[in-house]
């Protein structure tokens, strides 16, 4: 009762500021916008009744006070002598003096800057820097690209000293000039028709025409009324933007970034396209590629509500009701783009963050109230789909995701960033951290190609293969996921649909040292077996080697580099599969595909013991099964294949390479392998 009490008064004490009334506070607020004026006062009380005593007029540099209006249309002067009724707003107008304006300081526009100083790797924690800094800075033809530089302008004021000011308006020369094999070529002197209209001198918007598409071109911009001094050194006075032309349209800022989505049917391709309408975007263009030009911090506001839990779609009786409200919908995925035979479609970074860090994460795992908090999230930021003659790709952009590395296991629910089904995919020179899983070929026949990319600190895995083939990891540097680098699946084991899945993974550093402790392990029920993984260590160091690393807390840590498992299940699987990883030259590890010992011995060991393969393996050696005969030892031993001996010579290729596999129950777990002793 008394909340309602307080409410009542904080409603009747609004209504009474508002507007004037019989009996109690006879006085209502007024505001003033000072329109980028200073002046000692915003907001102040005015006695109803009555005239309002203005305050002392606000000063702008360079602008004479014209007044206040009672709109901020300046259609109507304020009247003075008028009795104050109600509240209200006045708008200061200003007229510019006449005055000599100076150009002070020039300085290349911000987006530009921002290209150049997200490139460059000077100062920069590892997981911040592009692996490749030299690719050129790309423009889009279908809409034009703004040059235009930031200038300081001031004026002497009446006591002879220069005083910055406001400038709206003001006039640049502008140079656009074609990249040839002799040299940059004023594109004025050219028949060539380069750009689709005149540049916009007062804006510094440039528009390419297609014939412009695959050019490099050099746009100079210089501020005009220089004085001779200035002149004089006129390379401080220009900025310079060395440019390429791509088919694509040029986005500025998040809500653009929506020309991503092009579904032509469905309650998704509906939410969209009354989101494009409402915030001015076209809804039937389709470019062949988007071009950043900004950093750029994506909000559940820059995309449809449909892709979030909405109050009128919930009870609020259900139990998670305030965490589920705004909370991401499973299975739902915000930005789909269908491709067409022989289309193509590209995402041009340009250099450029892209931060989804505060997009809301999945805490209704397939729409259902959570009642443990432990969510397998499925929720997608981007799909590529279509036909195979189709390709996609992402380059030169870093990416955030909200979904980080952590040991809590309800902090699982964040959103995969990209998958591809269909069209060839490419991504080059990504750098991405904090999804729930970063790269998904989704049953795809087409190649699905990572180069030199980094990814770090995602909760689940960086790569999640659904039975695809031809997946390729090269020059890449991946760390720290909170499960397995690459976690790969044989889709539909044993059916007519089976489809098993491959990697090649080419001069990259991958790894994830995990404890076993960390959120993925609970939320897959796989932190139970890995003391059992680690036990088997011991064997191993007998030799000088290991599969393990102790931490600074004492903990043992494996680097986790792969797993191979089957699809009918979430979590640890005993099913006979397939699958290949291979990496750079060294022999794969496919379940004895290409070494007949290894299979033969796989086929006796299924569900009964693990058995290991290392990198070092060749056809007669590095390879042997967990095997117990106390008759020979006390204790479990790695036996040969061919006479269950214990291998115990340190020469052996078991007893060498980078990486060793663990073969047990048909799962395939592809581990850092190296001297014993070692610390991380």
């Amino acid at each position: 009762m008394k909340k309602i009490k307080r409410l009542l008064i904080v409603v009747m004490f609004a209504l009474i500021l508002a507007s004037c009334g019989e009996g109690g506070t006879k006085h209502v607020k007024v505001t003033f916008e000072a329109n980028g004026g200073e002046m000692s006062t915003t907001v102040m009380q005015a006695e109803c009744g009555k005239t309002l005593t203005l305050p002392a007029d606000p000063t702008k540099a360079g602008y004479e006070f014209a007044g206040w209006f009672i709109d901020a249309e300046f259609t109507t002067a304020y009247d003075n002598t008028k009795l104050v009724e109600s509240g209200f707003t006045l708008y200061a107008k200003w007229e510019s003096k006449e005055v000599e304006v100076y150009v002070t300081s020039v300085r290349i526009n911000s987006g530009y800057l921002a290209y150049e100083t997200n490139k460059s790797s000077e100062g920069k924690d590892e997981k911040m820097q592009f692996i490749d800094d030299e690719v050129a800075y790309s423009v889009g033809d279908d809409n034009a690209w703004s040059a235009k530089p930031e200038v300081g302008f001031s004026f002497v004021n009446e006591f002879g000293v220069f005083e910055n000011i406001e400038v709206e308006e003001w006039e640049y020369e502008i140079k656009v000039s074609l990249k040839t094999e002799d040299g940059y070529v004023d594109i004025a002197t050219l028949e060539e028709k380069y750009l689709d209209k005149e540049v916009d001198t007062k804006n510094v918007l440039v528009d390419f025409s297609e014939a412009a598409i695959g050019k490099e071109f050099l746009v100079s911009v210089v501020p005009t009324g220089l004085t001779e001094k200035q002149l004089a050194d006129i390379a401080t006075y220009r900025t310079e933007y060395e440019i390429l032309i791509v088919d694509g349209f040029n986005v500025y800022n998040e809500l653009e970034l929506s020309y991503l989505e092009n579904r032509a049917v469905g309650e998704q391709a509906t939410a969209w396209k009354e989101f494009k309408e409402k915030h001015g975007i076209d809804p039937e263009y389709h470019p062949t590629s988007i071009v950043l030009h900004q950093n750029l911090n994506l909000l559940t506001e820059h995309v449809p509500s449909f892709f979030f839990y909405q109050a009128s779609e919930l009870s609020s009786f259900d139990a998670d009701y305030e965490k589920a409200l705004g909370s991401a919908k499973d299975y739902e995925e915000i930005f789909v783009h269908e491709l067409a035979d022989n289309e193509e479609f590209t995402v041009h970074g340009n250099y450029f963050n892209l931060d989804c860090s505060n997009l809301r994460e999945v805490v209704r795992e397939n729409g259902d109230i959570d009642t443990d908090g432990l969510i397998i999230s499925h929720a997608l930021f981007l799909r590529f789909k279509g036909a195979e003659s189709g390709k996609s790709r992402l380059e030169n952009i870093s990416i955030v995701g909200n979904a980080a590395r952590v040991e809590d296991p309800k902090k699982s629910g964040g959103h995969i960033f990209v998958k591809a089904t269909g069209p060839k995919f490419d991504a080059y020179n990504v750098i991405s951290s904090c999804f729930f899983i970063v790269y998904f070929p989704d049953l795809t026949n087409q190649p699905f190609t990572m180069t030199k990319c980094r990814a770090y600190d995602s909760f689940n895995s960086f790569i999640y293969i659904w039975g695809s083939k031809g997946v390729t990891v090269d020059q890449c540097v991946m760390k720290s996921a909170g499960g397995p680098v690459i976690l790969q699946d044989h889709v539909d084991v044993g059916e007519p649909t089976s489809r098993s899945s491959s990697i090649e993974i080419k001069n990259s550093t991958l790894e994830s040292y995990v404890a076993g402790t960390e959120g993925w392990f609970t939320i897959v029920g796989a932190a139970a077996v890995m003391p059992q993984i680690k036990a088997l260590d011991a064997w191993f160091n007998a030799f000088g080697r290991s599969f393990l690393k102790k931490g600074p807390s004492g903990d043992y840590y494996m680097n986790f580099v792969a797993l191979n498992k089957s699809g009918n299940a979430q979590s640890v699987t005993a099913e006979k599969v397939d699958g290949s990883i291979k990496i750079d030259d060294l022999p794969a590890f496919d379940y004895g595909l290409t070494n007949p010992y290894v299979k033969a011995m796989l086929d006796t060991t299924f569900g009964v013991t693990p058995a290991f393969q290392t990198s070092a393996s060749t056809l007669e050696a590095g390879y042997g099964f967990l095997y117990q005969n106390p008759d020979i030892l006390p204790s479990p031993f790695v036996a040969d294949v061919v006479n269950k001996a214990p291998i115990m010579d340190p020469t052996n290729a078991i007893y060498q390479g980078d990486y060793l596999t663990i073969y047990f129950n048909g799962m395939a777990i592809v581990l850092g392998y190296g001297p014993a002793g070692e610390s991380l």
